[in-house]
């Protein structure tokens, strides 16, 4: 039922003119996505469209790592691809052009965009080129480094790059957490997210941003303690 949905809205405006943007997106229903919940951190607004390549993920295996990728189509191609029954792909989130936040799997659900990483991964797709500097602006950047900022305190991952890749371990088995390239864990045929992705600027600005506001409850406690350091001071 859902993928004749899917496959009809997609259907439908295949002919329109398109141009990047939420606008001249497929019109499918929303979909909300069970995420987890960060006192104080809230997850960006996303647009729900649901993929139905995924999987459940094994309990022994955490969440580690985040897989940066550039779509290599535009937004419309894109969630054709992911929202097509017999694509067999996924990733957890699409980032477009102009900074709105697409999910396809729910981050507690183990998406199909990087082979033998995906059981560990959550799975980013910035749509651009690898190998275009005009992928990168300050809207999708921004976007990017919101959802870093959550998902590193959701799941308690390191907002830092790791070196080397698959070649440089056994097997060609790149065994690494943090934020990684598609490039990375599959050298060999990828190049994602390609040479002039600001890694260095999009980590430091999202490990600012992962810094959770304090609660009523936190901010009251603190405001406590502040007063009754005083006290002691003032009596000292």
């Amino acid at each position: 039922m859902l993928a004749a949905a899917l496959s009809a809205a997609i259907a439908a405006t295949a002919s329109a003119e398109l141009r990047p943007g939420a606008r001249n997106c497929p019109p499918l229903e929303p979909v909300d996505f069970v995420d987890p919940v960060v006192p104080g951190l809230p997850k960006p607004e996303v647009i729900g469209y649901a993929s139905l390549a995924f999987g459940e993920r094994h309990e022994s295996v955490p969440v580690d790592s985040i897989v940066m990728h550039t779509t290599e189509v535009d937004l419309f191609g894109t969630l054709g691809i992911f929202t097509d029954p017999n694509a067999q792909v996924s990733a957890h989130f699409t980032i477009a052009a102009d900074g709105t936040i697409y999910q396809h799997v729910a981050t507690g659900d183990r998406a199909w965009h990087a082979t033998y990483y995906n059981g560990r991964s959550i799975g980013i797709e910035m749509v651009g080129f690898a190998h275009s500097p005009d992928t990168w602006n300050d809207a999708n950047l921004d976007a990017l480094t919101d959802l870093l900022a959550w998902l590193s305190v959701a799941y308690d991952i390191e907002l830092t790059r790791p070196g080397g890749n698959a070649y440089d371990f056994p097997n060609d088995y790149f065994d690494a957490p943090g934020v990684v390239a598609h490039g990375q864990i599959q050298p060999w045929n990828r190049t994602d997210p390609g040479p002039y992705f600001p890694w260095d600027d999009v980590l430091a600005e999202a490990q600012a941003k992962a810094v959770p506001e304090p609660t009523v409850a936190s901010a009251l406690t603190l405001g406590v303690g502040a007063f009754t350091l005083r006290r002691r001071s003032r009596r000292a």
